[in-house]
């Protein structure tokens, strides 16, 4: 009989202690109740909201970044129309020092040298300093017109003007030549100093200018060029 108590108490203690081991999932479930309450709060949501808000954010901008502010210059630049054109023939074999006639002076020779420097600004410079001598820098048309075919805008633009202040008859057809010139700023010089050398062959050149150009002072340009070689301006 001792022993049946014993068995009835010990069994019972095991019931006890299974029901122990039991209740730890219970507290379980409702700690994720709870938290799942709280996760659902109305402070919550918005705050999720406002991460998913900033997230979008960052994301558009880094597939899509801000554009560069345009600059006055920038502006200037752009609103000159790109004119697409194929590359141009060479003009023939390219001329070096040895080619300026004996007779050229030395002011001239130095100037002719800097045109044929590898600096851009060293040969704009070269172009300005011939276009102050003028007529006397006659022997330097060859080189100027062979700057006509430079790689930087601003050395053909110069060159063009350099060509007009000189106002040599050689320089007529290579002028012709740049009417069509991606840079509206050497085909507004080239008109120009057609112009100042006032040789006729230029007015059907300049008429086709006035007429197709899209640029305005270009255009401006060739109707001041037509007036002064007395041309109707249609």
């Amino acid at each position: 009989m001792k022993k049946s108590t014993t068995g009835t108490k010990s069994g019972k203690s095991t019931k006890t202690s299974a029901k122990k081991k039991t209740s730890p999932p219970a507290r379980t479930k409702k700690t994720a109740a709870k938290a799942k309450e709280v996760s659902a709060t109305p402070e919550n949501k918005r705050l999720i909201g406002v991460i998913a808000i900033i997230l979008v954010i960052v994301i558009v901008y880094v597939l899509y970044p801000k554009k560069q502010p345009v600059t006055k210059k920038d502006a200037v630049t752009s609103s000159a129309p790109e004119i697409i054109m194929a590359p141009k023939e060479p003009a023939g074999p390219a001329i070096s020092m040895n080619d300026i006639p004996e007779y050229t002076t030395s002011t001239i020779k130095t100037q002719i040298k800097r045109l044929l420097s590898n600096d851009p600004k060293v040969r704009v410079d070269a172009t300005k300093e011939l276009a102050k001598a003028g007529p006397k820098a006659k022997n330097a048309v060859l080189f100027l017109i062979q700057a006509l075919d430079d790689t930087d805008g601003k050395v053909r633009s110069s060159a063009a003007s350099a060509l007009g202040a000189i106002r040599d008859g050689r320089a007529v057809e290579p002028l012709i030549g740049v009417l069509d010139d991606q840079n509206w700023v050497v085909r507004h010089r080239a008109v120009t100093s057609l112009k100042l050398i006032g040789d006729r062959r230029a007015i059907a050149p300049i008429k086709e200018v006035l007429r197709s150009d899209p640029m305005h002072n270009v255009r401006r340009a060739a109707q001041m060029a037509l007036a002064y070689f007395g041309e109707p301006i249609k």
